[in-house]
């Protein structure tokens, strides 16, 4: 049996020679000293059923479908630390470089079980932490679960050959399905370049803007008593992270300006040009035009075992952040001589944008909407063109399990052929032929 390089160090574990490939090989073997328990259902599902239910929360439209770790009954603690919450002693200019816990803190990925550690003193912090939650406490020779920042988790351990999640308040303990068990995520290109909240979040609540009225003559700027909550399948973009993650867009706003007599009146632009009239104008940013405005990555929070369809990124304008529009692609794959009419045309009419309002990025790749988290960014063009070309194969290949996503390329390829043009074209005829 292999034995692992165990990190022995206190209060906290310096972890940087301790690799997660290292304990991934033997992670229950190593822990327990029984090659059997290699074979234990250690993902085993809880007992309690985990069905995303259903809340209607807000005025507007859409429903929010309950995070399944909520819907279990975790509470926030049971998932972030004390350092996520209550700082770790450093200064970070954005909330989310704070948090060090990651889903693959707990549940592992497809090649490796999650990282662990070993308590081998007395005055480990997470004994003495674990001494005010609800139940046993931590003791020496328990193997805790390890943070992106190599700190050892207080209530994620093994227990029993189990990974296991056990409440700080409630002293219940929840059994944490791992993915290198179920084998269930099978396309290459998802596993590098996406986080899982990518296709795991169910929804998003986004505010269906502000409507600012103001009348001359009057001293008061009217504005609506409530805000409207619309609850929506997320928009993707690239997280600060390199990968494809949730995205929360501001949305854009309107303003009406009426004269004493209730009149729409004028809108003149810098130079006093005519640009339409002050009634419902909408607008994304300070200088009240569409075309730049704010989007940025964020973990919704709700979290389902269902996932999003494939046609919801791939055939989808909007998840893009290219807006509502009508698509149309190309003859060729170069993206070229694809295009987006918008429509929302209003911004057209007032000469402010060609985009539409919503648009986070353009067809061609330019950036449309700024961000504050550092390397986060909508698509460009080259990864629009790829995402979208994945859409071609869908009507035939809708299955997220389809070999031919294991190598796409080599599908490409195969796809050019005069034998998948003979097959296609068999196959489209017998579903004409079908009453």
């Amino acid at each position: 049996m292999k034995k692992l390089k165990i990190c022995q160090k206190k209060p906290y574990c310096n972890r940087r020679k301790v690799e997660q490939q290292q304990v991934s090989k033997g992670v229950f073997s190593a822990m327990m000293n029984n090659e059997e328990l290699l074979t234990v259902e250690s993902q085993k599902e809880d007992n309690k059923s985990a069905e995303e239910e259903e809340l209607s929360l807000f005025t507007g439209k859409g429903n929010v479908q309950i995070d399944v770790h909520t819907a279990r009954g975790l509470d926030c603690i049971d998932c972030h630390t004390q350092r996520d919450i209550m700082g770790d002693g450093n200064l970070y200019s954005k909330q989310h470089q704070a948090v060090e816990i990651r889903c693959e803190t707990c549940h592992g990925n497809d090649s490796t079980y999650p990282m662990i550690s070993k308590v081998t003193e007395l005055d480990d912090a997470v004994i003495r932490l674990s001494k005010h939650y609800k139940g046993k406490p931590n003791s020496v020779g328990d193997w805790m679960a390890v943070s992106k920042r190599k700190k050892r988790m207080t209530n994620v351990k093994v227990q029993n050959g189990k990974m296991v999640t056990i409440g700080k308040r409630s002293g219940r303990v929840y059994n944490i399905p791992l993915l290198r068990n179920k084998q269930i995520h099978f396309i290459p290109q998802h596993q590098s370049r996406l986080e899982c909240t990518a296709c795991h979040s169910q929804s998003i609540v986004e505010c269906q803007s502000c409507h600012a009225s103001m009348k001359l003559g009057q001293v008061e700027l009217k504005t609506s008593e409530k805000t409207p909550i619309k609850i929506q399948q997320p928009y993707l973009m690239i997280g600060p992270r390199g990968k494809v993650a949730p995205m929360f867009a501001q949305p854009e706003r309107h303003f009406s300006m009426l004269d004493e007599k209730g009149n729409p009146i004028l809108a003149l632009g810098s130079i006093g040009q005519h640009r339409g009239k002050y009634q419902k104008w909408h607008f994304t940013n300070p200088d009240t035009s569409s075309g730049s405005n704010l989007a940025y990555s964020l973990n919704p929070h709700s979290t389902g075992t269902k996932v999003r369809s494939c046609e919801s990124c791939h055939l989808s304008p909007e998840t893009l952040g290219l807006g509502k529009g009508d698509l149309k692609i190309g003859a060729n794959n170069t993206g070229k001589n694809d295009s987006l009419v918008p429509l929302n045309r209003l911004d057209e009419k007032t000469q402010a944008s060609v985009f539409d309002p919503q648009a986070k990025v353009s067809i061609r790749g330019e950036v449309l909407a700024g961000s504050h988290q550092l390397k986060a960014r909508p698509f460009n063009q080259k990864e629009i063109i790829r995402i979208l070309r994945v859409g071609n194969c869908i009507p035939c290949h809708d299955r997220y399990g389809d070999r031919i996503y294991q190598d796409i390329k080599k599908s490409y390829a195969f796809a050019s052929t005069l034998e998948h043009r003979q097959l296609r074209e068999q196959i489209l005829n017998s579903r004409q032929i079908q009453p």
